[in-house]
This record gives C-alpha cells, structure tokens and sequence, in this order.
C-alpha cells in the first residue's frame, strides 16, 4: 500500500437553519480547491470529508488545511492531517477514490478533536519533519473511547522558515519610546509589568530598562518563532 498523506475536514451543518446547504456550499468549495491542487477525494460522510496528496506533498496539505479553516467563510471548520499507507476500495474516475488506511482514521480523529479554525498534525508526521513546522502545544482528548493527540499547527506562520525569513527583514526603528527610562524601572522587592506597542521602538526601550535593572530578574515574552 502506498503512503500518502491525509487531510481531514470537519465542519457543522446547521440542517435547522438551512438545512445544512451553506455546509454543503463551503465543503464543496473546499473540495474544489483541493482537487486543484492536485489532491484526491478518498472519503466523505455527514459532517466530515477527507483528501490525500503524495507524501512530497506535505506543504500543499498544510496550505489547503489552512484555507479551509482560516479563510473559508462557513465557520467551525477544523481539520486533522496525517500520513501513512492507504489502500484504494472503490476506484473511481479520478479525482475521487475511495480509500482507507491508518491515516485516515487518525486524520478523522484529530479533525474531531480539533476546535473550529484549528489544524491538528499526527505527532508521529511532526516527528518525522523535525523542526520545519511552527506548533503551538499539543491538544489531548478522547475519540471512540481512545486518547487522541494532536500537534496544533501556527496556522499563522505553519513554517519555520518562512517566520525566520520574517524575522530577518526585521529592522531596528529609528524612533523610540519617549518614556523616561527610570519611569519603568521597579524598586527592588517589586514586580513591574510592562508592554511595549509595536513598531515605535518599545522593545528597544524594554531592553535599555532591562540594562539597567541588572542584576534584577526579568520576565521578557515574545511571539512564538521569534528570536531571542
């Protein structure tokens, strides 16, 4: 059996309201979108619908998991994605073959876990790709009666080399924060939050405050990817 790479599709169809037909629209769209990216439809149920791509095709399924979430307009889509040997049961005029394997299930099993607008990856494809996603922690539940674990993926920056290439354009700003200096430092025994608003040179102003608190204790957070 070949190895692929499932994508796992889930959203909620209000039949009350519409009788589910904007689902219906927005899935159908998504698969559309799929198919144009050169991805097969390998199974579709109620509420969920799945596709597989070629396991070279890793970023193409981390790009359609991230529209179908981020940039759909029907809200409360998520999706799981996995990789691993499928085998075809119905085959059928391409682009659609019926399909099942391991990733499936585990693909579906993610998606169901996953809140709306998130994408949830098998730790076992993390595992095997070390280093070249941007996660955001680990997401545990139960599915069937099993514990499912899923990595959440930055659907932001999904890659580690596109958010070290941001961060490498990056340039110091030539203005500063006007606050005085000695304004944000703490007497000693003292804890003192600070935030410093983007793009006026804050930061710059937190690391000169930072100097002269030495050999006091700080506290600096920054955005996931960033450098330190």
């Amino acid at each position: 059996m070949p190895e692929r790479i499932v994508v796992s599709f889930r959203g909620v169809a209000n039949v009350e309201e519409d009788g589910g037909q904007s689902y219906l629209e927005r899935a159908i769209a998504i698969k559309q979108q799929c198919e144009s990216r050169g991805a097969t439809l390998c199974a579709w149920s109620a509420q969920t619908f799945c596709i597989d791509l070629a396991t070279e095709d890793l970023e193409t399924a981390v790009e359609l998991a991230v529209f179908a979430v981020t940039i759909a307009n029907e809200p409360g889509f998520r999706a799981g994605i996995a990789q691993g040997p499928m085998n075809a049961v119905v085959e059928a005029a391409a682009p659609e073959v019926l399909s099942w394997g391991p990733p499936l299930l585990h693909a579906v099993s993610l998606a169901r876990i996953a809140r709306p607008g998130e994408v949830l990856l098998d730790p076992k494809l993390v595992a095997a790709r070390p280093g070249e996603l941007l996660l955001l922690g680990m997401r545990v539940a139960i599915d069937g009666g099993r514990k499912v674990r899923g990595a959440r993926l930055d659907t932001r920056a999904p890659w580690r080399k596109l958010a070290a290439r941001s961060l490498s354009q990056m340039r110091e700003p030539e203005l500063i924060g006007r606050e005085d200096i000695n304004e944000l430092v703490v007497p000693l025994g003292c804890v003192g939050v600070v935030r410093a608003d983007a793009g006026v040179g804050g930061t710059r102003l937190l690391h000169e405050a930072v100097a002269r608190m030495e050999p006091g204790r700080v506290l600096l957070v920054t955005p996931v990817g960033a450098s330190r």
